[in-house]
């Protein structure tokens, strides 16, 4: 009789579970008693511990959903249920997913599509290569410890994103730029630089590759000064962005639509013999410049020089191509000299404009009347020089100087300086009174702007002084920001703000 009452309480907790779990739960329990244990909801439940329990379709509890592997190991797609995304618009991808009873390790993911409901991803930290096209309103993305984008690069539109890199082990920042770390002998890459009002960026030596889209769409960055150690620019590392001017230095590597829609670019100073992946001359650029052989690797390249504001075309002699490339040279109206290697324009299938076709048959047989070397081109970070003919505008005899950098920064970040001319200006404008007993400065008048940014360092006559005040009379100055070493403000200075 006591057997009976205890298996009769036991069925009746067994049942009052039951009924628990439908009323808390829902209806999705059902099938998994009716089913001795195989779970066949579509709704997916977190398990904990990094892990996250996949439906019978594998998705997720986010409305992602996954490729399984035998090896173990799963991938994020790129398909995604809208209808069940958080309503803060906020993913994290885990470490592990559960289906069946069995774990998979997250190792790879692709994110990107054309939902507008995701503003946030976070990674885990378990080692997973990230394919990233991007959402069109995410804002933020929060890299795990191990997360690495494959090829180190962004696929997509990435401008006004903020990137946490957290104890990520393959990125750091450097000047509000994300840089890979070097491992096992590898290079440094540019991978992104982050729109945060920075005018001037001065890549760190060592760097060898700008990644594709590293300065896409960034509406800051006017002036680019790439070190020696730099070879190669990624495909539209600079495409729609506000640059203006770019030292090139040793790069060997154009590839396709770098600078496609820099409608600001004034000039392409290309010193070494390159290989350029396909160029059209923007709507304000001034120079183009070839100082080497060039190489086209493939037949669907084009290079178009119609530019109404081009003022020199100097191109080099083509030392390899794939098939019939296309050249267009034409409406050059602002044209001063013109120089194309005779070879170029036969083994291109090239497009002439009347007057180009004019100047580069005249070029053939002029006797040639060059007047003194001359600055045929001159910007914030460079100085072209050449002699031009006067009768056919033929240019020879071309050299390259760079500019004394007028605004430089160390490649830690930690200090930004400033070279003062003879008059004790820097690039912006402000005069500063130096100190030689304490190697120490103070500014001491503001141009006639805005908002002004002070220095951590001056530099003049090979010696550098500290910023440590602003004592400025005059300007119009409403914002001014002082650097890390400043640490007093006159009176001059703060009635004029």
């Amino acid at each position: 009789m006591l057997g009976i009452r205890m298996k009769w309480k036991r069925e009746i907790s067994f049942f009052m579970v039951l009924v628990f779990g439908i009323t808390v739960f829902g209806m999705d329990i059902l099938p998994y008693f009716m089913t001795g244990g195989e779970k066949i909801t579509k709704r997916a439940m977190a398990a904990g511990n990094g892990v996250m329990l996949l439906n019978e379709e594998r998705m997720d509890s986010q409305g992602l959903y996954y490729r399984l592997y035998d090896n173990g190991t799963a991938a994020v797609s790129q398909n995604i249920e809208e209808s069940v995304l958080p309503a803060d618009g906020k993913i994290k991808i885990p470490e592990r997913v559960q289906y069946n009873g069995e774990e998979w390790t997250i190792s790879s993911a692709f994110i990107g599509g054309t939902s507008e409901k995701i503003k946030e991803i976070s990674f885990s930290d378990c080692y997973m290569e990230v394919t990233y096209y991007g959402y069109p309103k995410v804002k933020k993305l929060c890299f795990g410890k191990n997360t690495k984008l494959k090829f180190d690069y962004f696929w997509g539109d990435i401008d006004h994103i903020q990137i946490d890199l957290g104890e990520n082990v393959y990125y750091e920042r450097i000047n509000d730029g994300i840089y890979s770390i070097p491992h096992f002998n590898q290079n440094r890459i540019l991978v992104y630089q982050e729109d945060t009002g920075r005018e001037v960026v001065r890549v760190p030596d060592g760097t060898t590759l700008i990644a594709g889209s590293a300065f896409s769409h960034n509406s800051s960055v006017k002036k680019v000064i790439l070190p020696d150690s730099c070879e190669e620019i990624g495909a539209g590392a600079f495409s729609n962005s506000a640059l203006e001017n770019i030292w090139l230095g040793n790069v060997k590597i154009i590839h396709a639509s770098a600078f496609a829609g820099c409608s600001n670019l004034e000039g392409l100073v290309i010193q070494k013999d390159v290989a350029l992946y396909s160029f059209w001359t923007g709507s304000n650029m001034k120079m183009f410049y070839m100082g080497g052989k060039w190489t086209s690797n493939n037949s669907n390249n084009s290079y178009s020089f119609s530019s109404g504001s081009l003022e020199y075309l100097l191109l080099g002699e083509v030392k390899q191509k794939c098939g019939q490339e296309g050249l267009t040279i034409k409406d050059l109206k602002a044209l001063k000299g013109l120089s194309v290697p005779e070879s170029t324009v036969q083994t291109m299938r090239t497009t002439l404009g009347e007057t180009e076709s004019t100047l580069l048959s005249s070029q053939k047989s002029c006797s040639h009347a060059y007047g003194n070397t001359e600055i045929l081109y001159q910007d914030a970070l460079q100085i072209v020089r050449g002699c031009v003919c006067r009768k056919c505008k033929h240019v020879k005899d071309v050299t390259v100087e760079k500019m004394a950098d007028a605004y430089t920064e160390s490649a830690d970040g930690e200090k930004q300086k400033a070279a003062l001319d003879s008059n004790f200006k820097d690039s912006q404008g402000i005069t500063y009174r130096l100190d030689d007993l304490g190697l120490t400065a103070a500014a001491i008048s503001f141009p006639a702007k805005d908002q002004i940014k002070l220095p951590d360092i001056v530099r003049f006559e090979g010696k550098s002084y500290t910023v440590i005040g602003a004592e400025a009379s005059g300007g119009t100055t409403k914002i001014l920001d002082t650097g890390s070493s400043c640490y007093y403000i006159g009176d001059y200075a703060l009635d004029m703000m």
